[in-house]
């Protein structure tokens, strides 16, 4: 009886949660090292290790604007040694990659956009005595449209439609943009050979203009920026990925010495390190196979 009743109130073995996973080695090793580094971050030899970190990553997403040296004028080389007719170069500021566009593509003529009248007018200026460039003093984008855009006089690379660089001086400028498609149904451009694009986060809206280019894949090559100013305009790279891959575009990330076309991650990729990708139409193959060093 006693016995009984000592067995009916003895405490019974608590099983674990189901919903509480047990935890590996290799995962609380890596817990207890988060809870060290997080927990000391402020420390001198953190901070400098942060530092440290930051600037190898930089370097090693390819983070350089110096075209030269960031693979920019190994991809000019290698799309111009195919012949070409038309290049378009979209947010060309004072002439810099056009000068290096009518070196590689020496049978075609560069059409230069220039949103910003000040710079339109310098960019104009330059190319005045050579008849192979066709100056526009607006800038492209999804439909026609007078617009405001901010104007950085000491930083002119990085005016835009969005007040991307908050650390310079700025100014409003009345500006004019039209679509892609219809400038060149105006003047009887029925396919572009290579398409630049740096126009300070407003890829997107540059692309939407050239959708019906874009569908019948009459752009056989695009180059565009991609980067921290893509937060400010909340134009992601899985974005500008999803619009060009949708019509058979090959994408890849400009390194120094390849081209990188693997797929999209957005673990991987959406670091807003750019500095420049190119997407290739569809029936290019052996041009993407040279682009990425194969």
């Amino acid at each position: 009886m006693v016995g009984s009743a000592v067995a009916a109130v003895s405490p019974q073995p608590r099983n674990k949660p189901s919903s509480l996973p047990a935890i590996d080695t290799r995962d609380r090793i890596h817990a207890r090292a988060v809870s060290v580094v997080a927990g000391n971050r402020d420390r001198l030899p953190l901070r400098a290790l942060r530092r440290i970190a930051r600037s190898y990553l930089d370097m090693d997403a390819g983070r350089c604007f110096v075209p030269g040296l960031n693979g920019e004028h190994r991809v000019l080389t290698i799309v111009g040694a195919e012949p070409a007719n038309t290049v378009f170069d979209v947010g060309a500021n004072v002439g810099e990659w056009t000068a290096s566009a009518l070196a590689s593509f020496p049978d075609a003529q560069i059409h230069a956009f220039e949103l910003v009248p000040d710079t339109a007018e310098r960019l104009a200026r330059r190319f005045r005595a050579d008849p192979r460039v066709v100056v526009n003093a607006c800038g492209l984008d999804a439909d026609a449209a007078e617009i405001e855009v901010t104007y950085y006089p000491s930083f002119s690379e990085g005016s835009g439609v969005n007040d991307a660089h908050p650390g310079f001086d700025a100014e409003t400028r009345a500006a004019r943009v039209v679509a892609g498609d219809e400038y060149c149904r105006e003047r009887g451009i029925e396919s572009i050979d290579f398409l630049k694009i740096d126009v300070e986060g407003g890829e997107q809206r540059v692309l939407a203009g050239f959708d019906g280019m874009l569908g019948t894949r009459a752009i056989k090559a695009i180059q565009f920026e991609y980067g921290l100013t893509n937060i400010v305009s909340r134009v992601f790279l899985a974005d500008l990925y999803d619009r060009l891959g949708e019509h058979g575009y090959a994408i890849g990330k400009i390194f120094p010495k390849r081209v990188d076309f693997t797929p999209y991650d957005g673990r991987l990729h959406e670091d807003f390190r750019g500095p420049n990708f190119i997407a290739v139409a569809a029936g290019h193959e052996s041009l993407v196979a040279q682009l990425a060093g194969a």
